[in-house]
């Protein structure tokens, strides 16, 4: 399958070096309504090549009173290096649009661009259109609303209005090559329909002409270097495109002594005004392995670099492509047996599920017990929509089973996505690996956002390892839920999320767990907005505990929320309450937990178990006796501002 990347990469080179009337000084200003316009071409270029402006010599312009289509004046100017000055005599209080227009040959002998300035447009004609003519490139640009108040300077950088298409090769150096093509010509068929008409004031483009085919004799000089390292010019066309990013079909023939010897067909070929479309490869010898890439001329990058997969082994390509920024699925796909050094993420990656169609209890995304997303080195994973699965099966005890690590310094961002962790998996950690059984593992200067999304899985939704200390996280209407208890009489259990260091926000989320739902060790800071937070029984035990449970040093900011416990662990949760909202000392050798309370409803009062205290809200605030019951679950405590 044709592997196709979609690379912004800016061009930070800047010309240094110039011919020496590259650099003469625009006019100056004299009179009363004298206008000189100053007028530039792109010079950002080290070197003369395809591309460097050096050929649109001549410019045609024209200008109108503001909003109007009748001509007040027009002529022509000449470019002396990529420079131009326009001189005109215009009246004061006036207001003018101009429009400009420059190429190679100028009003007189120009066969392919019709410069109109009745219609401020240019025409395009694509009949005998000949590749590698450098002679082709060309560039406009306008002025709008000039009100002129004397004698005034104006000045402009015009643009290219096409997209430069270029074709390079690896292998044309090869003997077999070299034999097969001994008189080489080539031509490149566009079938998507490319418009012909450019309207010079907004930018526009209209008509449309279905076919466009482009010969070129030979291959461009030797002198031109490809935008690629390593790659030689097979060919080099210029095609007007809209300002908006788009697609073309391409297919190149090459011909020896006008015989055709093989078609390279290119679908979806990502083009942009002003910017170029490299396409390289061993395009004789092994044609179905391309690279595309767009580089900027000299605007900053802005096509996504996206492409779409159908397959496993396209997937882990994309994936494992730091070129990729965009991966967008279009099957569901088994990475149950990817290696998984192919799992590693440490470029910026957007993984798009939407458009994956699923069967019942189909996951979009299956991965290996012990096989995660690995985000590491600043990298970023970005999920959008979809369902991730690692599978429902029993695992061998001392396996710690994850789905995403998010190392040291990355990030993970996960928007309406369901993650069915492993259920039925209840080991805790391993001494000797450092991990945690965990949907989500975390370590320090971690980043973690989770919008819209459903997460069930047996230990820990989300677990900070050691001290993670800088971590950022914030869990926005989203379901998460750990299966995990110690009831089941082994020292593997989890509440649903252990967060260490760093900040954490809470905003119209539920959590639920049996053992328990949020803990907060190492200094951690943990606000909590909104949302449902509770723990249920096993059927037939008594094995719940705490909705908030916070140790090591950690704070937990409570302004909202509901928050209940199944069962009274302490007489300090009040007559008729439980035990909801607790503090301790489970961190080992670190300092007990600490609570503020501004808002919420309890179903027991908060309490520390070690201190044997209990918290009352913040200065301002108060306690009120309810008797409310909430999907029934029973509350007996809200926090109201106090009467000042």
């Amino acid at each position: 399958m044709r592997k196709a990347i979609y690379l912004g990469a800016a061009l930070a080179a800047v010309m240094t070096t110039s011919c020496s009337n590259d650099m003469d000084q625009f006019g100056t200003t004299t009179g009363d309504g004298n206008v000189v316009i100053q007028l530039q071409l792109p010079d950002n270029f080290a070197t003369r090549s395809f591309g460097d402006g050096l050929t649109a010599t001549n410019l045609q312009y024209a200008v109108y009173h503001t909003g109007e289509k009748d001509v007040v004046t027009s002529g022509e100017a000449t470019f002396n290096g990529l420079q131009a000055t326009v001189n005109l005599n215009l009246v004061n209080g006036q207001t003018y649009d101009f429009i400009f227009w420059a190429d190679n040959l100028g009003k007189s002998e120009n066969s392919f661009y019709k410069f109109d300035a009745d219609n401020q447009t240019v025409t395009v004609d694509y009949d005998g259109l000949k590749g590698n003519d450098e002679t082709r490139d060309a560039f406009f640009g306008q002025l709008e609303g000039q009100k002129i108040t004397g004698p005034t300077t104006l000045s402009a950088t015009l643009k290219r209005p096409f997209a430069q298409i270029n074709l390079g090769t690896s292998d044309w150096g090869e003997k077999a090559v070299e034999t097969a093509y001994k008189n080489f010509s080539s031509s490149m068929t566009i079938s998507t329909p490319l418009p012909t008409t450019l309207n010079l004031l907004d930018g526009k483009v209209s008509g449309e002409v279905k076919t466009v085919v482009t010969s070129a004799e030979g291959r461009p000089d030797a002198s031109e270097a490809f935008p690629v390292s390593g790659f030689e010019y097979v060919s080099m066309n210029y095609v007007l495109v809209g300002s908006e990013k788009a697609v073309v079909d391409l297919n190149f023939a090459f011909n020896n002594n006008g015989a055709n010897i093989a078609d390279l067909p290119v679908a979806s070929v990502p083009v942009q005004r002003n910017y170029r479309t490299n396409i390289y490869g061993a395009v004789f010898t092994s044609p179905t392995d391309l690279l595309i890439t767009i580089e900027p001329n000299f605007n900053n990058p802005d096509f996504d670099n996206v492409q779409v997969v159908k397959s496993t082994e396209d997937f882990v390509k994309a994936l494992t492509n730091p070129m990729i920024t965009e991966i967008k699925l279009e099957t569901p796909i088994d990475l149950s047996d990817v290696d998984p050094e192919n799992m590693i993420i440490s470029s910026n990656k957007i993984l798009d599920l939407t458009s994956v169609v699923t069967e019942e209890d189909e996951a979009t995304i299956t991965l290996a017990p012990q096989n995660p997303f690995d985000i590491k080195d600043g990298g970023s994973l970005t999920i959008n929509g979809g369902t991730i699965t690692n599978g429902q099966d029993e695992l061998g005890a001392g396996q710690p089973v994850s789905m995403f690590h998010v190392r040291k310094d990355s990030e993970l961002n996960l928007n309406g996505v369901t993650v069915n962790g492993n259920t039925t998996h209840h080991y805790h950690g391993s001494a000797a690996t450092g991990l945690n059984s965990a949907a989500i593992d975390y370590w320090d200067n971690a980043v973690i956002n989770i919008t819209d999304s459903y997460i069930k899985t047996g230990e820990f939704v989300v677990c900070g390892m050691g001290e993670a200390v800088g971590s950022k996280m914030t869990f926005i209407n989203s379901y998460m839920e750990s299966t995990s208890s110690s009831g089941y009489g082994t020292n593997n259990w989890s509440y649903a999320f252990r967060l260490h260091g760093g900040e954490a926000t809470f905003k119209d989320c539920t959590v639920v767990g049996i053992q328990g739902g949020v803990s907060g060790g190492r200094g951690a800071t943990i606000t909590i907005e909104s949302g449902t937070y509770y723990t249920h029984n096993t059927p037939g035990k008594k094995d719940a505990f705490y909705a908030v449970y916070m140790t090591g040093g950690s704070t937990a900011v409570i302004n909202g929320g509901y928050f209940s416990g199944a069962n009274m662990h302490s007489t300090l949760a009040g007559k008729g309450g439980t035990s909801a909202v607790v503090c301790g000392d489970n961190d080992t050798n670190q300092p007990i937990g600490f609570v503020v309370i501004n808002g919420g409803y309890f179903s027991g009062i908060p309490y520390n178990h070690v201190t044997n205290q209990t918290y009352e809200p913040a200065e301002g605030f108060k306690f009120v006796e309810i008797d409310e019951t909430v999907d029934g679950r029973k509350y007996v405590l809200t926090v109201e501002k106090e009467n000042n």
